[in-house]
């Protein structure tokens, strides 16, 4: 690199291809290519399943170990690092200049690698035609380090061993004897091991995740090696818009809080030919998280096969109908059906569902002048060691899902409908707001959407969380366009509670795509921790009154799709 720095690069080409070829180019610091135990294995080609498949199809392939990772030298003092994305900008000059480059060139990855892409493209580089963004986060802080300004605590220990240990070349570490048995690490530079154990020791030199992430626990904290803001594709975008680079955004009702992500990404950067898919799946699309569906493969959807037409389309020129396809694509969870749309969120009715006596859940907004509900916080209430959160670092293959969700009983506050007469389509961001007071200052709030089957059993369907700190919302435009209440989670912004003082609290639940079927009723769930996700506050636990009457009516808003039939009767329904 300019500075002097060696990054590995690994080209995937056909043997003996002389034809100038278009690139397709992954930038990643979980090792661009593996060490395969047995020569020949095919999985050793990189960490794309994409590789092979392009390869064949006329591409060539290039993985790059971004500085401070895998093969390449140097130190990841801070994440996508200036240096880092001037490397990318780099690479593809040195790319197009090769005499098998016909000088097109399309940027893929899921999760931190998509990230890179998109950071990368803002460079302007006007040999970058195309991006697939798969899994991938929008808003650093809101989506991943603290959602809700909730911290995220497993996900940042847990990528941040993982990294630690890929860094260090020690990967089994983290993805156990499956990897080991197959795979030596990464793949060494020309096979170069004296090379590789010199850019390895370098590597202790890398940013602590977890550290710098808890030394920022506001949105607007700077530090020279964490800035939320600056990761974010967020603060690019007007540079994003400026290319009309076509960017195709895929992400799962189950990928973490990526899903909104993707959404925020098509509605703020819509450059011509951008397209979003939204599917049943987990972070990586391995899993088919509905739980209606028969099994967990992807969903009827071949993601393989969805990322050569969008390159052959966008580099190849080739007319593959690519171009006809809808904007927007999302999965119907229960009726296991693809819908398709011109832009999100789809049109829908609003079913407004109030907190009621009895734990229930009406459709009749209350005309008690008094009523409410006392509730103490159950410190160990928990989504579970299997939930969206963990899909973000599944090295160990977890099946994604939530059980049955009667395990939390005595530890969540519920209210439910009456059975339904027909389906419900939800479809959009399921918006609630909260009348409530608290007898402590600090306090936490997860509201779960979820079904209750005719026999009893309750499913999940999403959620939402937040730090009762950042309860206010800002005053100020959000730096985007936002289909949620905006939060600036600002140092400047956050409260503790008033113990006793009611307050009103509105907050969005991650978007779905989920249909209840008739007989079954729509319940609202209601906890003060996620132990096995965020970290909790410390004890004693606070004890919530939740407000169910005339002029403090706690309720959720439902965007209904079709029918809306079942729907009103709940309205109608005392």
């Amino acid at each position: 690199m300019r500075d002097g720095v060696r990054l590995a690069v690994t080209v995937f080409s056909m043997p003996s291809d002389t034809a100038r070829r278009p690139a397709i180019l992954l930038f990643t610091p979980y090792h661009r290519a593996a060490l395969a135990r047995k020569p020949g294995d095919p999985s050793a080609g990189g960490p794309s399943p994409d590789i092979g498949s392009m390869v064949r199809a006329g591409f060539v392939y290039v993985t790059v170990d971004v500085r401070g990772t895998g093969a390449s030298f140097g130190v990841q003092r801070s994440l996508f690092s200036s240096d880092e994305l001037k490397d990318g900008d780099e690479i593809i000059r040195w790319v197009v200049a090769q005499p098998w480059s016909n000088g097109k060139v399309g940027l893929q990855g899921i999760s931190y690698n998509g990230t890179a892409a998109e950071l990368i493209l803002a460079g302007g580089n006007p040999a970058i035609k195309a991006v697939m963004a798969e899994f991938t986060l929008y808003d650093a802080y809101a989506q991943i380090i603290r959602p809700g300004g909730l911290l995220s605590e497993r996900f940042l220990r847990t990528w941040g061993g993982y990294t630690r240990d890929l860094n260090r070349n020690t990967p089994e570490r983290s993805m156990g004897a499956r990897y080991s048995e197959r795979f030596a690490g990464v793949l060494p530079v020309e096979g170069d091991t004296v090379a590789l154990a010199q850019a390895v020791a370098g590597h202790d030199g890398n940013v602590d995740v977890y550290e710098a992430a808890i030394a920022a626990p506001y949105k607007d904290d700077e530090a020279p090696v964490f800035s939320a803001a600056r990761m974010s594709p967020y603060s690019h975008r007007r540079a994003i818009r400026a290319t009309n680079v076509p960017i195709y955004g895929i992400s799962g009702w189950f990928d973490g809080a990526y899903a909104y992500g993707a959404i925020l990404r098509f509605l703020n950067t819509p450059n011509p030919g951008s397209k979003l898919v939204l599917g049943p799946w987990d972070h990586g699309g391995a899993q088919n998280i509905s739980p209606c569906a028969g099994d967990r493969r992807a969903g009827r959807f071949d993601l393989r096969a969805e990322s050569l037409r969008f390159f052959d389309h966008e580099l190849n020129d080739k007319p593959n109908g690519f171009e006809k396809q809808a904007p927007v694509r999302y999965y119907v969870m229960c009726a296991e059906q693809w819908r398709e749309a011109r832009s999100w969120p789809p049109r829908s009715t609003t079913l407004s569902l109030y907190l009621a006596p009895s734990n229930g859940l009406s459709g009749r907004r209350p005309v008690e002048k008094q009523g409410g509900d006392d509730f103490t916080v159950a410190l160990d209430a928990s989504s579970g060691t299997a939930s969206r959160w963990v899909s973000y670092v599944n090295t160990g293959g977890v099946a994604i899902g939530y059980g049955d969700r009667r395990s939390q009983e005595g530890k969540v506050i519920a209210y439910q409908s009456p059975p339904l007469t027909a389906g419900v389509e939800v479809t959009g961001h399921p918006l609630v707001t909260l009348h409530m007071a608290s007898d402590r200052p600090a306090g936490q709030l997860f509201v779960y959407l979820e079904d209750v089957a005719p026999d009893g059993s309750v499913t999940y369907v999403t959620e939402g969380g937040l730090d009762l700190a950042h309860r206010r919302l800002s005053r100020k435009p959000a730096p985007y366009r936002s289909l949620t209440p905006y939060r600036s989670f600002a140092r400047g912004d956050a409260r503790p509670m008033t113990p006793g003082l009611p307050e009103e609290i509105r907050l969005d639940l991650w978007p779905t795509a989920y249909l209840f079927r008739s007989g079954h009723r729509i319940r609202v769930s209601i906890a003060g921790a996620d132990a096995d996700n965020f970290t909790p506050i410390p004890a004693p636990a606070p004890t919530y009154r939740l407000m169910r009457q005339r002029h403090a009516a706690s309720r959720i808003d439902l965007p209904v799709v079709g029918d809306f039939s079942a729907a009103a009767t709940l309205q109608d329904h005392k």
